[in-house]
């Protein structure tokens, strides 16, 4: 089965954020509830909203062998899961939120799940950002 993941974020300020999940399957949309997040007294940054944003997806997923099609918007996060993580199995050193990374990878892994970022290039990555204003 395949599904498709679109999420939405926007930056408060420089500790809080917020996210949006929308879950298409089946021709039918789930819209969640929007989470605010809170990283005080860390800097929240875009890339650690969108990978909070997957865990807490991942988190209530229970469903194995899926496909997941993640539209985000943001490339590095695309790269990262793409690129990296595709073709070594590891991230680098240098990899922003590693420990966001290996929870998504290790829920993957157990569960048998395909994820599919999508970056910037693709047309329906433009829907998380219409959704940033209804947020």
């Amino acid at each position: 089965m395949r599904i498709k993941l679109f999420i939405g974020t926007v930056i408060q300020n420089s500790h809080q954020g917020v996210y949006k999940n929308s879950v298409y399957a089946n021709g039918r949309c789930l819209h969640m509830p929007v989470k605010t997040v809170d990283t005080s007294p860390l800097t929240i940054t875009d890339h650690r909203l969108v990978l909070l944003a997957v865990v807490a997806f991942l988190s209530i997923n229970t469903t194995s062998g899926l496909t997941i099609d993640i539209y985000t918007g943001n490339d590095s996060v695309a790269f990262e899961w793409m690129r990296e993580y595709a073709e070594d199995h590891k991230f680098s050193c240098q990899t922003a939120d590693c420990d966001l990374w290996t929870l998504i990878a290790d829920k993957a892994t157990g569960q048998h799940l395909k994820l599919i970022f999508h970056d910037s290039t693709s047309t329906l990555t433009g829907i998380p950002r219409m959704e940033r204003k209804s947020l």
